[in-house]
């Protein structure tokens, strides 16, 4: 028991990671992660373009769906992302 606990500590945040998430089930992490976009493409300078932004396609309140996270490591979805808080940096 003690030596599990010792190999535990000895882990790096990640491989913690990896270990809690195998199994083949649906899992949810917590992420906090920087959006780097293009302000005048997406909204503009509009308010109401803004508030849609941020509302409707950025949080998606009400909706079951999210912002699709894709990896080009695999070329594929990961998953979807609901998103808690926008904040300015």
């Amino acid at each position: 028991m003690a030596n599990a606990q010792a190999n535990r500590r000895r882990m790096r945040p990640v491989e913690r990671v990896v270990r809690a998430i195998t199994g083949g089930t649906m899992k949810k992490l917590i992420l906090e992660v920087e959006l780097e976009y293009n302000d005048e493409t997406m909204h503009g300078n509009d308010a109401d373009g803004i508030a849609w932004f941020m509302d409707d396609v950025l949080m998606n309140d009400g909706e079951d769906t999210g912002l699709v996270l894709h990896s080009n490591e695999i070329g594929d979805e990961v998953g979807t992302i609901k998103v808690l808080n926008v904040r300015e940096p």
